[in-house]
């Protein structure tokens, strides 16, 4: 077996439940990591009321490992299993990993996985934070694929959501107020609401004119589906880091998902090309996977189109960023009036087609 990767999950909340379960023993249980699941737990898998998958559960409380799964509580419309044992869990927050199933997987693997996780993610989240619970009560294991999905329990020790869902308003100071309206909760960076201030009124900050670029990273749901939304989420991060660095970018957004804006100075075409590889060249290596190149697409529109676009501008960018496609590769467009005038032209027919269709004004001659 080679360098263990983990993928990183998320974290999550699960309510107050209850755990059917059976005794198994260590060969049951190590079975299940290659993904066999007992019978008398395996019939009820997708049920309704059902919170999660057959799983492998170390409650403190059992003081042993048991199969099981959970279900809602006191619901008249569940047909709870009739022939487990069964256990009240309480409602508890989870920080989730995924690893290959040739891993072997014990309790004090587990625990010191996620005593090193810890270090390296505080697991701050937009509305609330979270911490590793030492004294985890209900450690879980659930197979999938050839892939081990791992829950360990920790603690919520700051909650911001409870004013936010509870519209406390009063709570908020105002530049968390202003953070909120105008930067990015994952990455940090300034979003659209911000950038677009630039396009109003580019004097307001002493730039005279300026090109613009309207980017987004090639099959980014991939990175997010393969390695985690941690690794997704550092992509992001180092493409923000890389454009608050760049001498040629006078300000920049992510506008959403992997979608980012760059204000850029004016230069000659063939100089600001080489600008632009050079900044998507650095961002092109994956931390997780060296193998795993990242490629973009990248629309950018001149400064003088860019001028007359105001802040419609990232609609102009949009168009070029259009053309790029899905092949191997970054790919960079520039804006030209053609693309403009072949669009116009695209929309006038498609719409007089339409029309004529409806007043049977459309011939086809074969």
């Amino acid at each position: 077996m080679g360098r263990m990767f983990i993928n990183k999950l998320n974290q999550l909340y699960k309510p107050k439940r209850i755990l059917y379960y059976t005794e198994v023993s260590e060969e049951d249980i190590h079975a299940f990591y290659k993904g066999k699941v007992p019978q008398c737990i395996e019939e009820y898998t997708n049920a309704f009321g059902t919170y999660d998958y057959p799983g492998v559960f170390f409650i403190q409380d059992l003081q042993k490992e048991v199969i099981g799964i959970e279900y809602r509580p006191n619901d008249t419309r569940i047909q709870y299993p009739t022939q487990l044992k069964s256990i009240e869990l309480d409602e508890a927050f989870f920080y989730s990993i995924e690893i290959d199933d040739d891993v072997e997987i014990n309790f004090p693997f587990i625990k010191n996985l996620f005593s090193q996780i810890a270090k390296e993610d505080n697991a701050h989240r937009p509305y609330s934070d979270l911490c590793i619970k030492e004294d985890a009560k209900v450690i879980s294991v659930f197979h999938s694929y050839k892939k081990n999905r791992i829950l360990h329990e920790w603690k919520l020790y700051e909650d911001r959501a409870v004013h936010v869902v509870n519209d406390n308003f009063k709570n908020f100071e105002k530049e968390v107020l202003f953070k909120s309206a105008f930067t990015d909760v994952i990455t940090g960076e300034y979003n659209w609401n911000h950038l677009e201030a630039f396009l109003e009124v580019p004097a307001d900050k002493n730039i005279t004119d300026y090109a613009f670029a309207h980017f987004d990273i090639k099959q980014f749901r991939v990175i997010n589906e393969a390695y985690g939304h941690i690794a997704a989420n550092k992509v992001l991060k180092n493409v923000v880091d890389a454009m608050e660095k760049a001498d040629f970018v006078y300000a920049s957004a992510r506008c959403h998902n992997d979608n980012f804006a760059m204000l850029l100075k004016d230069m000659p075409q063939e100089e600001l090309t080489q600008k632009l590889q050079d900044f998507f060249e650095q961002l092109s290596v994956l931390e997780e996977d060296p193998f795993y190149k990242v490629y973009y697409k990248c629309g950018v529109v001149p400064m003088q189109r860019a001028m007359l676009s105001g802040n419609r501008v990232a609609d102009v960018a949009k168009v070029a960023q259009s053309l790029c496609t899905n092949r191997k590769g970054t790919e960079i467009i520039f804006y030209t009036d053609k693309m403009h005038d072949d669009i116009s032209w695209g929309n006038y027919i498609k719409a007089y087609v339409e029309t004529a269709i409806e007043q049977d004004e459309f011939l086809v001659y074969l």
